[in-house]
């Protein structure tokens, strides 16, 4: 249900829950450092509620299911690396609070190709200006990243590798606006931690790897 419209930003690898990225001259380096940015906005659209907005929600809500789509939404705010520095990898983790069967599930991750506003947003519009190109969100057409077969139980801390759009952005090639996460066609209901989440260690990270 992801892939929904036209975008530009640049496609990372699958899940994984492994660090290092190689990337520019590769190599890997001495001194790597680590930078955790918290989400600056996110929120659950829903299809069976085109209008309203769930922005506050303490979780973010994830279905596959025909005519009751949920797709989450998360932004960050990024800062240029130092001039010296070299993004290594990036990773968004996400913790999953509950899952609606024991099931294998599949999430994707796709950039994002529009801006939204978390008080806003809805599965027909980003903001309160123009709708989507297309309902439930613009990103683009395929995923940067997929979780495929996850079968985690309640606690997990869902990691997926976004090196390639975090890079983009970092190089003025690409926007980056953040990502839409949605479920495959089978899967009834994922709920994830939202940045709203009683505990901070739960709620959505980036995670930037950078050689100096």
């Amino acid at each position: 249900s992801g892939g929904n419209a036209q975008g530009g930003n640049a496609q990372g690898g699958n899940v994984t829950t492994n660090t290092g990225g190689q990337l520019g001259t590769g190599g890997g380096c001495a001194g790597l450092s680590a930078s955790t940015l918290t989400a600056a906005a996110d929120a659950t659209i829903s299809e069976a509620d085109p209008k309203g907005n769930l922005g506050t929600d303490a979780r973010l809500s994830v279905s596959g299911v025909s005519g009751a789509h949920l797709h989450a939404l998360i932004t960050f705010t990024l800062n240029p690396l130092p001039a010296s520095g070299r993004l290594e990898s990036a990773r968004l983790r996400i913790t999953l609070q509950s899952v609606s069967s024991a099931t294998p599930h599949t999430l994707s991750v796709f950039a994002l190709a529009h801006s939204f506003d978390e008080s806003k947003v809805s599965w027909e519009r980003p903001d309160a200006g123009s709708k989507w190109t297309i309902l439930g969100g613009d990103t683009a057409l395929t995923p940067s990243a997929s979780s495929a077969g996850q079968t985690a139980a309640s606690g997990t801390v869902l990691e997926f590798d976004v090196t390639a759009d975090v890079r983009a952005a970092l190089a003025g090639s690409a926007t980056l606006y953040g990502w839409l996460l949605s479920a495959n066609e089978t899967e009834e209901l994922v709920e994830l931690a939202s940045r709203e989440a009683a505990l901070a260690s739960d709620r959505p990270q980036l995670v930037l790897h950078v050689c100096p």
